[in-house]
């Protein structure tokens, strides 16, 4: 009877740690899809496969078992993973450029508007009443310092041991000066907002006829095809990146990449929240993460599994190296 008890206790034990350990669901952004006639008319530029790299999209870290190409399609970029002839695009920036804003290229019996916004009336607030002056304050005269002797002038002339003044004092070093490795991405001009939607137009403009590719339409989808160029040879060279619904785009170089694979996945797996693995993060010095990304790696907290096995990867593959070419 207690084997039998011993058993039941052991099963439920095994089941519930399956549980927990249950794969999360991949985090869905919200980002503003790109009009389907955006994509249609512009078309799509995507790079060769990618079988690794360490990108997270909301704080999930996607999976790269599976090869992945870097496309721009229409004004936004996604990742792009073929299975069969079936293909799946993830979507991992907003639009770059308003759709509008390419519609502006062609010929006026190509468009048309469909929306015009009037600017709101302005109403002036009413101008305050004028405040009575307050009456001025008398005047009261200082004590003037009593003239020093030329015996005290002669000692504070030659005081050697005058303090210096706070503001001579030299600013300690920022404890966080490898933060500066870490890249927030900026648009490769300044036509491109990566973070940021573009602004809503005054007016909505349709496609009617034929859309030409032209040299105005050249000219904002070249900023865009760099940008997808950068992620593409950023994630081939090790760089990480974050994606995110909040807070746009950002990525670390790969030394600081290795550096927090060494302890993320420990980190994740015992810290309480996304406040903790903050903290517990600048304890160990790696201070180029912010609470934010921290919170979303928590939402999907049982990543550090992946992650775990990702370092033992990496490890392998740089021992083998080592072995193999001696570096």
């Amino acid at each position: 009877m207690v084997l039998l008890k011993k058993t039941v206790v052991a099963a439920l034990a095994v089941i519930g740690v399956s549980v927990c350990a249950a794969p999360a669901a991949p985090a869905k952004g919200s980002f503003e899809k790109v009009p389907p006639e955006a994509k249609k008319a512009l078309g799509a530029s995507v790079g060769k496969p990618i079988t690794k790299g360490i990108v997270f999209l909301n704080g999930h870290l996607i999976d790269f078992d599976n090869s992945y190409q870097v496309a721009r399609v229409g004004t936004a970029i996604y990742l792009r993973q073929k299975k069969g002839d079936k293909k799946t695009d993830l979507q991992v920036t907003p639009p770059l450029k308003p759709w509008n804003a390419f519609l502006e290229t062609q010929e006026a019996d190509v468009v048309s508007v469909v929306e015009a916004e009037e600017p709101e009336s302005v109403v002036e607030a009413p101008k305050p009443k004028a405040e009575p002056k307050p009456e001025p304050k008398p005047v009261v005269k200082k004590p003037v310092a009593k003239p020093k002797s030329e015996e005290e002038d002669a000692d504070d002339f030659f005081d050697d041991d005058e303090e210096e003044s706070p503001a001579a004092k030299p600013e300690p070093e920022s404890k966080a000066a490898e933060a500066e490795e870490v890249e927030e991405e900026a648009p490769a001009k300044a036509e491109v907002a990566e973070e940021k939607p573009a602004a809503k137009p005054t007016k909505t403009l349709k496609l009617t006829g034929t859309f030409v590719k032209n040299a105005g339409v050249d000219r904002l989808l070249r900023p865009i095809n760099e940008t997808r160029q950068r992620i593409d040879a950023g994630i081939r060279n090790g760089r990480v990146y974050f994606f995110s619904t909040r807070y746009g785009m950002r990525s670390l170089e790969p030394r600081l990449g290795k550096e927090l694979l060494k302890v993320l996945p420990s980190q994740m797996k015992d810290a309480r929240d996304g406040a903790d693995l903050y903290r517990r993060l600048r304890a160990k010095n790696l201070v180029f993460l912010s609470e934010e990304i921290c919170q979303e790696l928590m939402a999907n907290r049982v990543d550090y599994l992946k992650l775990d096995q990702l370092r033992l990867r990496l490890k392998s593959e740089t021992e083998t190296n080592r072995l193999i070419y001696g570096n």
